[in-house]
């Protein structure tokens, strides 16, 4: 488990939650739906872990696109950000199944691999509301990983 450093909730039964961690000697930011509900309540392997120019590149895409994204009525492709080897974050928005709004913005790994090309199952969506939230929560992550990083 990392160091709490910002969480909200995305529904009734799930919570974003904002983590710095540490691997390796290297700081990360771990970004990761948590669930609560009567049978588990925990981590998923909905997340992220992204370091701190990744959370950089990241919160830029979203706020060179805010317009866009709180205009948007229908499904469309947003950035395609480098991730790891053969892999990159797609943020986009398609279709909600978390409120009223047509759309919700989706923050996913995509994988490109020989034997399979396509989304994984880390990532999360995030409620057009709840947008500046996110950004706040990967301000305030950088901002603790660059800390951690002056004391070493």
């Amino acid at each position: 488990m990392g160091l709490l450093i910002h969480s909200f909730f995305t529904s009734d039964f799930v919570e974003l939650v904002f983590q710095l961690s540490e691997f390796n000697g290297k700081f990360y930011g771990d970004i990761r739906q948590f669930v609560h509900s009567g049978r588990y309540t925990g981590p998923t392997k909905h997340g992220l872990n992204l370091s701190s120019s990744h959370l950089q590149q990241l919160t830029a895409i979203l706020e060179a696109n805010k317009k866009a994204i709180s205009d948007a009525k229908k499904e469309e492709l947003i950035s395609k950000m480098p991730y790891k080897k053969n892999s990159f974050v797609i943020v986009s928005l398609v279709e909600s199944n978390l409120d009223d709004n047509p759309v919700c913005l989706d923050i996913r790994e995509y994988l490109e691999l020989p034997q399979y090309k396509g989304f994984s199952k880390k990532g999360f969506r995030i409620p057009m509301d709840l947008i500046e939230e996110f950004i706040e929560g990967c301000r305030l992550l950088r901002e603790s990983i660059e800390m951690r990083m002056k004391i070493i």
